[in-house]
């Protein structure tokens, strides 16, 4: 602190009456001296104490703590100064590239600020009104921020409730170094020697924490765009259930990030109540886009818990009674779109295992079951050609399935033609059936030598028309079998 004591004023004398007394000498009248207190600027006098803290604007009633009291007494006061020079615990200090984040030191710092009434001094004057620069730090410029300094210095402050009174405040003086000193102390030794070199003499506390937040929040403005953004983009009716509780849990802490970054929007409060309005009840949008007027005719950043409150009351008051006709969960757009590709999908999943089914005899589950008819490569019966009877030599009941004629496993002589007619029925050789053996092969399954497949080949008319049945599913529009099978297009499709 400076020198002088402003909590020591003019010195009152007081004479004492001469006493009289049996020896009829007068004694010599002795003095007594009463301090008389100083009044602070903002602040009172309370028992011959001063204290400070609060509004440039607004007389104070009440001292925020007894840390507020500036004592007469050496001792009390030396005890006092100590405490406010002192600053922050080391683990809450701000540093250059350390673990406390600015949002969280400049709630720190302004607890310990008005804890011990050096708040007034931080609390900048404008024409406008007042910005208080330890929670709206962004709205006010450094250059701003000297201005008022000096004002305090030379007298130029407001005195609360004292229009005409204009006057350099002793505890105005104090205030501006002893938080100065307090916040030198609550900082790292990067930050501070980077302040330092740029810092004038008799910088103030207000001032060095303009300059800090400057250095230690340079990425903050687009970090505020981005909340800013996503606050304007919140919307009631995306809330499952339109349930304003949680939508409001949700736009608090967008809030308290946009408020305790020392930059908020002035129009903070608006973009939250408008958040509120979209939504299906009539009813509530209206009420919703009342309060969305008022604030956007206020534009007020600070309203924006006063906007939550007002919506949270006004919802329970309706649940409580039964009148709240989003009540039934519903799901977003997103989510219902969502559950629309899938079904899209499982449909086209569900017929594509149906065809696969009928054409291998192969379940989901991986059992086996006979194909459709026409499924034997021997013979086209309902079975496998490994179970057909005509390679066991047995005859199905229906006569169809008849043992192999000798002569059909005999070849064609050398120059004979590959292929003729038996009884009016078409065979051509195919020297790779019957395991090599040969067979001249009829029916749906004749071919010849250079025809012979191992296993079933599907028809690419069949591959066509499931490709064609899959493109017109909106997420797959475009997309071809996965390798030119149907099986790794499944597998494919199993990830969605």
């Amino acid at each position: 602190m400076g020198t002088s004591n402003p909590s020591q004023g003019n010195v009152t004398q007081g004479s004492a009456t001469p006493g009289g007394g049996g020896s009829g000498t007068g004694g010599s009248a002795s003095t007594s001296t009463r301090p008389t207190v100083a009044e602070p600027r903002v602040g009172k006098v309370e028992d011959g104490v001063a204290w400070t803290g609060g509004s440039n604007l607004v007389v104070p009633t009440k001292a925020k703590s007894v840390t507020c009291f500036r004592p007469l007494g050496f001792r009390d006061r030396q005890k006092l100064e100590d405490s406010l020079k002192s600053g922050l615990v080391e683990d809450r200090r701000l540093e250059i590239g350390g673990k406390v984040s600015a949002m969280v030191f400049v709630k720190e710092f302004r607890r310990f600020v008005e804890a011990h009434g050096l708040d007034t001094v931080f609390r900048v004057v404008r024409p406008s009104g007042e910005i208080y620069l330890l929670t709206d730090w962004g709205q006010v410029t450094l250059s701003e921020v000297k201005d008022w300094v000096r004002k305090i210095k030379r007298g130029g402050a407001p005195w609360p409730g004292k229009v005409t009174r204009f006057t350099v405040c002793d505890y105005d003086l104090d205030n501006l170094e002893l938080s100065a000193q307090a916040f030198r102390n609550s900082i790292g030794s990067k930050l501070y020697t980077l302040l330092e070199s740029e810092a004038a003499d008799d910088c103030s506390g207000p001032e060095y924490f303009k300059m800090a937040m400057m250095k230690m929040t340079g990425t903050s403005s687009q970090a505020v765009r981005i909340l800013s953004n996503k606050l304007s983009e919140m919307k009631l009716q995306d809330e499952p259930g339109e349930n304003v509780s949680s939508f409001s849990m949700k736009i608090t802490e967008l809030c308290k990030q946009l408020a305790g970054s020392g930059l908020a929007p002035s129009d903070m409060a608006f973009l939250a109540a408008r958040a509120y309005t979209h939504a299906s009840d009539g009813r509530w949008k209206t009420f919703a886009y009342q309060i969305a007027n008022e604030e956007n005719r206020q534009q007020d950043w600070k309203h924006w818990q006063d906007v939550v409150q007002k919506c949270n009351s006004e919802y329970e008051a309706r649940i409580n009674a039964n009148d709240w006709s989003a009540a039934i969960p519903t799901k977003s757009k997103k989510e219902a779109q969502e559950d629309t590709v899938a079904a899209l999908i499982a449909k086209e999943v569900g017929k594509i295992t149906k065809v696969l089914q009928e054409q291998t005899g192969i379940t989901p589950d991986g059992k086996t079951t006979a194909p459709k008819k026409g499924g034997c490569f021997q013979c086209g019966g309902a079975h496998f050609k490994k179970d057909c009877p005509q390679l066991k030599g047995k005859a199905g009941a229906d006569g169809k399935n008849q043992p192999i004629e000798a002569w059909r496993k005999k070849p064609p002589g050398s120059g004979e033609s590959k292929t003729k007619t038996v009884e009016g029925v078409e065979y051509e050789w195919c020297g790779k059936c019957l395991k090599g053996a040969g067979l001249w092969t009829k029916g749906k399954t004749k071919h010849g030598t250079d025809k012979h497949v191992t296993g079933y080949i599907k028809k690419k008319k069949e591959e066509s028309e499931v490709s064609g049945n899959l493109a017109t599913i909106p997420c797959l529009a475009g997309l071809e079998f996965v390798d030119g099978t149907l099986d790794t297009t499944i597998g494919f499709l199993a990830k969605f």
